[in-house]
Formats: C-alpha cells, structure tokens, sequence
C-alpha cells in the first residue's frame, strides 16, 4: 500500500502547476454567496472582490460554490454550472494544515495510518481549540474507514485531500491502485485512480468542468506516468465531515 501511496507525490507537478497558474475565466471560479437582492440576484465574494451577480438556480445565503461566469449585456456577472462546495470546504476556520514535507515523512513510515493516527491523537491531545478538535475527529473518523482525510497547505492557501485503497476485484495481479478525491479553489473537485506495477504508472482524472479538463490535459506533460482525462457529473468526497457527532459544549 506504501508504494502505490507514494505515487500520488507524482500528481504533485500538476497540482503545483494548478495552484502557481494565473486564473482568468478560462477556468471555474470559487464563490461565496453574502446576500440576495432580490429573485435573481445576489451579492457574492470573489477573492477580495464583493460582485453583484445574476443567478436563476437558488443560492444558499453564506454557503461557497464552483462556478462559470460571463457578463451579460447588463455588465452583471452571470453565474452558470453551480455546484456547492462539500461541507468541509464550508467552513475553514480550523488551522489543522499539513505541509507536502509533512505528508512525505508520515508515509515514508512503514505503517503510514498508524503514523497519521498517532500524529492525530497528539495534536487532539495539545489542542484546546474546539474547531481544531473537531477536525482532527474528522480525520480520525475516516481513519476508521481506511480513508486518508488531510487539510494541506501550499503557497497560503488550503485544500482537502483524501484517498483510499482501490479493492482488488477490478485491479490486474501485482497491480496497486489508490482512488483520491481533491478540491481546488479553480479546478472544482477532482477524482480519480492512481495506478501502478513494475514498470507501469497511470493517473486516471475525473473533472466536474470541462475548462478544468482542458486546463490539466495541458498539465499532464509535466507528469512521467500515462494519463486519462474525463468529465463526470458524480463527484463525490470519499469522506464528508461529521461536526454533530463531534460537536462538544464548552
């Protein structure tokens, strides 16, 4: 399972790539809704911009989406291909981060989940911060499930990352594979299997967005393994966050 979790470091080139590009609107964009104005219309946040916008599917007041957008004739921002954000993406006020170097050394251990495990309950221990604990629950929850749950950071901004062991029913003899669920600020959510052998490695990619698949077909020059590329409406996290089970008072 080691080895074929390492691979995933593989995918770092792209995703390196991703977060360091200039977005424009060639690529989703991510949105937080303040207000509605009126039916039609909302006050949203993009980055450091507060923007009036035009949307005929109903937004949820304080939740984040992915989005298209266009200027109408109006020269309001018209929002199209909404999807909202997981619930772990809803809220980020926790500072739980982990660093790529971080990562590297927890599975360059013999038994990475018992090392991740161990890393969890020592900052459950030291944290006093109910936000804080609730993620470490979190991750310490899909742990049980042979999930790896992690909040990384790179260059100040944060993201989610989990993955798991791909069952063996559709994996040729010595192959191993990992499926991984990622968000991104201006790719949308990203699935897909890493698989590898011998002398084989391939990273298979399911995109929400089609200016997203184009984007990362781009990318994949960068990356020494095969790859395929495909637009998928089911994108689903491996793991959604638990807060009411872990909601303490206090």
């Amino acid at each position: 399972m080691l080895t074929a979790i390492n691979n995933i470091a593989k995918i770092d080139s792209i995703f390196s790539q991703v977060i360091s590009a200039r977005f424009n609107s060639t690529l989703p964009i991510s949105l937080k809704v303040l207000e509605q104005i009126d039916p039609n219309r909302y006050l949203l946040t993009l980055g450091n911009k507060t923007v009036e916008t035009k949307s005929h599917t109903p937004l949820e007041k304080g939740a984040s989406y992915w989005g298209e957008f266009r200027n109408s004739k109006e020269n309001i921002l018209q929002i199209s291909n909404l999807l909202k954000k997981p619930d772990f993406e809803q809220k980020k006020e926790s500072k739980i981060l982990f660093t790529f170097n971080q990562l590297n050394e927890i599975f360059s251990k013999d038994k990475p989940k018992k090392a991740l495990k161990e890393t969890i309950l020592q900052k459950m221990s030291l944290t006093d911060d109910k936000k804080d604990f609730m993620q470490l629950g979190n991750m310490l929850l899909s742990l049980e499930e042979n999930i790896f749950f992690i909040p990384f950071a790179y260059e100040k901004r944060r993201y989610f990352f989990q993955f798991k062991k791909k069952q063996k029913n559709d994996i040729v003899k010595k192959e191993k594979a990992i499926e991984f669920y990622a968000s991104f600020k201006n790719l949308g959510p990203v699935k897909g299997i890493v698989k590898s052998a011998d002398n084989f490695k391939k990273v298979i990619l399911y995109l929400y967005y089609e200016k997203s698949k184009r984007f990362l077909k781009e990318q994949m020059k960068y990356l020494d393994m095969q790859s395929e590329l495909h637009i998928s409406k089911d994108i689903e996290p491996l793991f959604e966050s638990c807060e009411k089970l872990l909601d303490i008072k206090g």
